[in-house]
């Protein structure tokens, strides 16, 4: 149940049970704004996450390519998180 985690946790949490995440998707189903910012917070505390390109579908039946992440490995000595 993400709604008793900050944004942070959300994303982390997304991340572990996701192969990607964009930042449509932060939006939409986590209700995270500003995901970058999130994946910073997240680098900076050890988490390795790298950022790839992802092949989307567009409303007009086209696709495009937009950033996602994805989580390599998880910080083992961080708590709270």
């Amino acid at each position: 149940d993400y709604s008793e985690m900050t944004h942070k946790e959300r994303v982390l949490a997304y991340l572990e049970r996701h192969e990607t995440l964009t930042e449509k998707e932060a939006d939409q189903q986590l209700g995270v704004g500003r995901l970058s910012a999130r994946i910073l917070e997240l680098r900076q505390e050890g988490h390795e996450i790298e950022t790839l390109d992802k092949e989307v579908e567009t409303r007009f039946d086209g696709t495009t390519t937009v950033g996602a992440y994805r989580l390599l490995a998880k910080n083992s000595e961080t708590e709270n998180v």
